[in-house]
Protein backbone atom coordinates (compact mmCIF):
# COMPACT_ATOMS: atom_id res chain seq x y z
CA UNK A 1 0.00 0.00 0.00
CA UNK A 2 2.68 1.99 0.69
CA UNK A 3 4.27 1.85 -2.69
CA UNK A 4 1.23 2.20 -4.15
CA UNK A 5 1.00 5.87 -2.83
CA UNK A 6 4.57 6.51 -3.47
CA UNK A 7 3.72 5.83 -6.95
CA UNK A 8 0.07 8.04 -6.91
CA UNK A 9 2.19 10.76 -5.24
CA UNK A 10 4.53 11.10 -7.59
CA UNK A 11 2.71 10.93 -10.81
CA UNK A 12 0.06 13.35 -9.18
CA UNK A 13 -2.65 10.95 -9.67
CA UNK A 14 -3.97 11.67 -5.88
CA UNK A 15 -4.97 14.82 -4.79
CA UNK A 16 -5.38 16.43 -0.88
CA UNK A 17 -8.25 14.46 -0.51
CA UNK A 18 -7.37 10.90 -1.37
CA UNK A 19 -3.93 11.24 0.35
CA UNK A 20 -5.48 12.51 3.39
CA UNK A 21 -7.63 8.91 2.98
CA UNK A 22 -4.38 7.37 2.02
CA UNK A 23 -2.59 8.07 5.03
CA UNK A 24 -5.21 7.53 7.56
CA UNK A 25 -5.06 3.81 6.43
CA UNK A 26 -1.90 3.40 6.28
CA UNK A 27 -0.99 5.02 10.02
CA UNK A 28 -4.05 3.97 12.34
CA UNK A 29 -3.87 2.11 14.89
CA UNK A 30 -4.41 -1.26 15.58
CA UNK A 31 -5.22 -3.82 18.43
CA UNK A 32 -2.68 -6.42 17.57
CA UNK A 33 -1.62 -7.24 21.13
CA UNK A 34 1.79 -6.86 20.37
CA UNK A 35 2.36 -2.77 21.88
CA UNK A 36 0.01 -2.26 24.74
CA UNK A 37 -0.78 1.19 26.53
CA UNK A 38 -0.54 0.80 29.84
CA UNK A 39 -0.13 4.11 30.71
CA UNK A 40 2.03 5.71 33.33
CA UNK A 41 2.92 3.19 36.19
CA UNK A 42 1.10 3.95 40.09
CA UNK A 43 3.61 4.62 42.07
CA UNK A 44 1.47 5.08 45.14
CA UNK A 45 1.65 3.74 48.47
CA UNK A 46 -1.71 2.48 48.34
CA UNK A 47 -1.02 0.70 44.38
CA UNK A 48 2.16 -0.38 45.73
CA UNK A 49 0.57 -2.29 48.83
CA UNK A 50 -2.21 -3.33 46.73
CA UNK A 51 0.21 -5.11 44.47
CA UNK A 52 2.21 -6.94 47.21
CA UNK A 53 -1.22 -8.49 48.65
CA UNK A 54 -2.95 -9.27 45.31
CA UNK A 55 -2.55 -12.50 44.25
CA UNK A 56 -0.41 -13.54 41.45
CA UNK A 57 -1.55 -15.31 38.14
Amino acid sequence: MTTTYLALTKDQAADEKDRQIILTALFRTTPDGIVKDDGMADGTIAALLARLISPTK
